[in-house]
């Protein structure tokens, strides 16, 4: 009887044992996802994901690492040493495509010279360009300027007597090439839908002192995005004389920005990425339900007070593999008809696969 007491305590004990061990040995370690950023209102979206736990849930750790340069994030994407980057303007990431392309394409010719003199060509043949190489991250969602979701405005002084574009005619319209390289030609082709070309006055100005310029009388009128839009109508020393130009008169919708990961990511490491894009899904679909939340968001990560959060206006976005190809292709055509970029490049490179 006492050996039946005992063996009977005996099992007991590994029962509790087990217990409380076995879920511990169960539970995985939350995977850590190392996601840069340069704060900016696309990227609200992500921030939302973050203050409400929607990474957690998919046994994810997420560290938000702080960028002030997209040449740094890139590198350090291609570096490995970040996993995902919200978010690159879409024309900073096809000037990087075009410019590796162009230095694989000068590379290949000094080989092919130096087998020639040499007379070595068998040995010192270059190697394909593969499309595989030129690019080693993938956009995950990209971001638009429409008619319909305007990310932009063409504004004058709130004392302005201008109440048309073609009120421009030979008036100094400001703009900044940062972060978006193309501005200043589409905007002046944009104009040109309503003055003409020899009354065009387009002026480049610092993004941070356009409002001063327009104060000033120095200019008559600019053309910016957000946030900058946002905190300078906040102040109520201007007005909108239209929405954005540019995607109104020269391409629908405009590629403004984009979100990529790393192959090195979603090759990598692909059951992390799968439930790093299922929190996504989920941020997205939750961000329908409670906009206020996802507004809110960014005063928690960028320089926007609470009022201007709830009127900042939000880009049209597409992710993954439903994002138009097409019209990411017509960008990148256009950035080079226009001498923007040197040579065309094909998006399909920067693109999920659609079986991905």
């Amino acid at each position: 009887m006492q050996k039946l007491v005992t063996v009977l305590i005996f099992v007991m004990i590994v029962a509790l044992v087990a217990l409380v061990t076995i879920p511990q040995w169960a539970v995985k370690k939350p995977e850590k996802v190392l996601i840069g950023h340069l704060p900016d209102v696309p990227n609200c979206w992500l921030y939302s994901a973050l203050d409400q736990g929607v990474f957690q849930k998919y046994k994810l750790e997420p560290e938000l690492v702080d960028f002030f340069s997209y040449q740094e994030a890139l590198d350090s994407l291609l570096g490995g040493k970040l996993d995902c980057f919200f978010s690159f303007p879409w024309s900073f990431l096809l000037q990087k495509m075009a410019d590796t392309l162009r230095e694989m394409s000068d590379t290949m010719a000094v080989a092919e010279s130096a087998a020639e003199v040499a007379d070595t060509l068998t040995e010192m043949a270059p190697t394909p360009v593969h499309a595989e190489k030129v690019t080693e991250h993938r956009v995950i969602v990209s971001f638009y300027s429409t008619p319909d979701s305007p990310y932009g405005a063409l504004i004058v002084p709130d004392n302005s007597k201008l109440k048309e574009v073609k009120n421009l005619s030979k008036k100094k319209v400001g703009v900044s090439i940062y972060p978006h390289i193309e501005l200043e030609v589409f905007l002046r082709k944009a104009l040109e839908s309503e003055i003409a070309k020899k009354n065009i006055r387009v002026e480049l100005a610092e993004r941070d002192v356009i409002g001063s310029l327009l104060d000033d009388e120095k200019l008559d009128a600019a053309l910016l995005y957000e946030p900058d839009l946002v905190r300078l109508l906040e102040h109520g020393k201007a007005r909108i004389l239209v929405d954005d130009p540019v995607s109104v008169h020269i391409i629908n919708p405009y590629p403004v920005y984009a979100a990529c990961a790393s192959d090195s990511f979603l090759i990598g490491k692909p059951q992390t990425a799968l439930n790093f894009r299922i929190a996504l899904e989920e941020a997205f679909e939750v961000a329908l339900l409670d906009g206020a939340a996802l507004r809110s968001s960014l005063t928690n990560y960028m320089r926007i007070t609470m009022p201007q959060s709830a009127k900042v206006r939000l880009p049209h976005f597409e992710k993954f593999d439903g994002i138009d190809r097409d019209a990411i292709q017509n960008f990148a055509n256009l950035l080079t008809q226009e001498n923007i970029l040197p040579d065309t490049v094909h998006v399909e490179r920067l693109l999920l696969k659609m079986s991905e």
